[in-house]
């Protein structure tokens, strides 16, 4: 059973589950038993078309994701701080969420970490 007792609603299970995975980072074989036995568990109307809402479930976490990450760092560059992790951490998390939201937006890629970090300090004025 997933509960999400952030904003405490009765939604869409699929898109429960597409949040779930995208913020575990599951290995296909990992994801693969993870979504058989979300299947195995859950009522047939709440599996219809289930594997297409998945993919747009999680074509939508990928490209939220670079775009509240791409805000949440630059704010913290213009600020010179406090970072949570080492700048070149964050740079290579700020990459593969950009790689990601590439494959979903159909533009040129992938990125290089240095163009990565090449924006965030140009963009800071550091």
């Amino acid at each position: 059973v997933f509960l999400d007792w952030e904003l405490a609603l009765w939604g869409d299970p699929v898109y429960d589950l597409a949040v779930h995975i995208h913020k575990m980072g599951y290995q296909p074989e990992e994801r693969e038993r993870l979504t058989s036995l979300w299947k195995r568990r859950m009522a047939e109307e709440h599996t219809t078309g289930w594997e297409h809402d998945l993919a747009v479930h999680l074509s939508h976490e990928r490209v939220k994701s670079a775009i509240v990450d791409a805000v949440r760092y630059a704010r913290l560059f213009a600020a010179n701080g406090p970072f949570p992790y080492p700048e070149h951490q964050l740079m290579a998390s700020m990459t593969a969420k950009l790689n990601a939201a590439h494959a979903v937006w159909g533009t040129p890629g992938p990125i290089a970490p240095a163009t990565v970090d090449a924006a965030f300090r140009a963009w800071s004025g550091r």
